[in-house]
């Protein structure tokens, strides 16, 4: 199977004009602009107009990479957890974060117990960090926003001390064996 081709003329005027009147914008953020308007093209052939055109690729933001944001917030809580329950029932935790962008993450609360934890509204899963071997959750790019996020625990066994929430680089699965071989 071949992929259909572009209908020409139609695309590239459009997207050479989006480029030129959102110089911040890239390739992938036209092409998909051009797919809102019924237009469907790659992303590479998107590229591929650009730069016949002769227009340049969007400026890289400045400041640092998602990776080394990570890696910065690592050493501790990114944030103030505020605390709402009732004494001996479950607890829920609430952090505020701030990204610069949104990018794939994984979070970790620990020393909570048993905990539900959501992103923007987003339910990510359960975490029972006493019992494990899990320790964080798999947060994809698009449930977090650029800008202010919210991230609530609910902490089932009720602890009313404030948790850490973190956001890693990488996923902890806790201890693991090797598989024997018999």
């Amino acid at each position: 199977m071949h992929r259909p081709p572009s209908d020409g003329g139609c695309a590239q005027a459009v997207g050479a004009a989006l480029a030129q009147e959102n110089p911040r914008w890239g390739h992938r953020r036209i092409q998909g602009e051009l797919v809102t308007l019924g237009r469907s093209i790659a992303p590479s052939t998107v590229w591929q107009i650009l730069h016949a055109a002769g227009i340049d690729p969007a400026p890289r933001r400045a400041g640092p990479s998602w990776r080394e944001f990570l890696a910065s917030q690592a050493e501790g809580p990114i944030a103030p957890v505020s605390v709402v329950g009732v004494d001996g029932g479950p607890v829920v935790h609430r952090a505020v974060v701030a990204l610069p962008e949104p990018a794939d993450a994984f979070v970790a609360v620990p020393g909570s117990g048993r905990t539900l934890v959501w992103v923007n509204g987003f339910l990510l899963g359960r975490l029972r960090t006493e019992r494990g071997p899990q320790i964080t959750l798999y947060a994809p790019a698009p449930l977090w926003r650029a800008g202010t996020n919210e991230v609530l625990v609910l902490d089932l066994t009720g602890t009313a001390e404030p948790l850490t929430v973190e956001l890693r680089a990488g996923p902890d699965l806790g201890p693991t064996a090797a598989a024997s071989q018999s």
